[in-house]
């Protein structure tokens, strides 16, 4: 299930068809130099991502 999807489908507003067809998922990376300070910026945008996101690993 596409993250960008995720609460239309568990809503019902949404329904996944020809679900054998679906691709797996795809990681998402966020990549960001750590020998530099970050600005305010790019740390609220890593901080509202990690949060929001319903990841599962493993």
């Amino acid at each position: 299930m596409a993250y960008q999807a995720a609460a239309a489908l568990k809503a019902g507003r949404l329904k996944i068809v020809l679900a054998s067809f679906e691709q797996p998922a795809m990681p998402i990376h966020i990549v960001y130099p750590t020998t530099r300070l970050l600005s305010a910026k790019v740390r609220t945008f890593i901080d509202l991502v990690t949060e929001m996101a319903d990841w599962h690993f493993g």
